[in-house]
């Protein structure tokens, strides 16, 4: 047999869902939708593609970064590709470099500088 209590905490910051299964008691913490963390205390910081809040539990964005952004939670910006997107985990450009760009994350600039006396 399951039973089931739920209760608000912290201001609505999460949901305490306490469920007992085959006798014992268990406690589990679910965020509030655009929060994330132990304690639900981290905002999303709403750089998921296709404006989806990012995972409840560890800030993830499961479907993925909006472009020019890279990074477990989208927090890393991409540096100067080709098409703006990179590889979501590694902020490798796929594309290749801007003019005036190289390396794998396009960071590195080429252009010479000249300096007028």
């Amino acid at each position: 047999m399951t039973s089931l209590l739920m209760s608000k905490t912290k201001m609505f910051l999460s949901s305490t869902l306490i469920v007992l299964i085959g006798g014992s008691w268990n406690t589990i913490r679910v965020c509030s939708a655009g929060r994330y963390g132990q304690t639900c205390d981290e905002l999303c910081n709403g750089n998921c593609k296709n404006n989806e809040t990012c995972d409840n539990y560890s800030g993830k964005c499961w479907s993925g970064c909006k472009d020019g952004l890279y990074g477990d939670i989208c927090n890393q910006t991409c540096g100067h590709c080709r098409n703006i997107a990179c590889e979501q985990t590694s902020g490798k450009c796929l594309s290749g470099c801007l003019e005036g760009w190289k390396g794998t994350l396009c960071n590195t600039c080429t252009f010479k500088s000249i300096w007028w006396y």
